[in-house]
């Protein structure tokens, strides 16, 4: 069988991190721990995984710097390095979003406010720079649109 970094006795961090950088060619993956080049182990949080088929985290709330709030005991919250927007329920995505109206035409980026995640007890601000996302319509027209979408799911995708 293959080994992995997680059942290495060698390694001292068992973990791993994503940079996500502004393309694609600025991001990249460090297996085990993180850059020490870019970051000092001071620079981040850590939160336990509390099950391990996933990355489930301890998500407490979601919320924006409007003053709405939701709390997410009632659902699983998962790490999803792979997915581009942040998905949950419907309900719960409409108290995390009310009061943000992206433009199309990104005009308003700037002045929206920031989103709140509540992970543990830290709390995280997103600003809209990292939420509402840049895209090309079928005409070259540059678009914005927001980086959060219900479903009918009973879970949270960070």
């Amino acid at each position: 069988s293959l080994p992995i970094f997680i059942d290495s006795d060698a390694d001292t961090h068992k973990s791993f991190t994503f940079y996500m950088g502004d393309s694609s060619a600025a991001s990249y993956l460090t297996i085990p721990g993180f850059d020490n080049s870019k970051n000092k182990e001071s620079d981040f949080s850590f939160h336990p995984v509390i099950e391990k088929d996933y990355w489930v985290v301890n998500l407490k709330s979601m919320g924006n710097t409007l003053g709405h709030s939701a709390s997410a005991y009632w659902y699983t919250s998962i790490v999803d390095s792979g997915t581009s927007l942040i998905v949950g329920p419907t309900d719960f995505i409409s108290t995390v979003t009310k009061g943000i109206d992206v433009k199309a035409d990104c005009s308003n980026r700037a002045s929206l406010p920031n989103l709140t995640v509540k992970i543990d007890s830290t709390t995280y601000e997103i600003p809209p720079s990292k939420y509402v996302i840049e895209a090309q319509d079928n005409t070259g027209k540059t678009e914005c649109i927001m980086g959060l979408q219900g479903a009918n799911v009973p879970i949270v995708i960070l």
